[in-house]
């Protein structure tokens, strides 16, 4: 019975996980695996085009994965959603970097 409890535990806490879940690509993103943590990122905001703190996260990983103009787009739009000087200043850094 503790086996059937345990795997049904899995199967759900998997499911969840592969549904798009912002803990999830969050903690992706911390570990460094940005790839992988923007596809996360970005199948939320396909769901949610309006999730600022997914739009955030996307920007930071393109970022960090030196696609700056794509990072500074996100950020802007996130900055968009709700004003916050942070945003703006990430923005504005992912351009200049780019050359922009």
């Amino acid at each position: 019975m503790n086996g059937v409890v345990i795997l049904f535990a899995y199967i759900l806490a998997h499911f969840t996980i592969s549904c798009g879940d912002i803990n999830y690509a969050q903690k992706l993103e911390s570990i460094g695996n940005y790839k992988l943590a923007l596809q996360e990122y970005l199948k939320l905001i396909d769901k949610n085009p309006k999730d600022y703190f997914s739009l955030q996260g996307a920007a930071s990983c393109y970022a960090n994965l030196n696609e700056l103009v794509k990072a500074g787009e996100l950020f802007t739009k996130a900055a968009s959603i709700y004003p916050a000087g942070e945003l703006y200043m990430n923005a504005g850094l992912s351009f200049h970097r780019a050359g922009n």
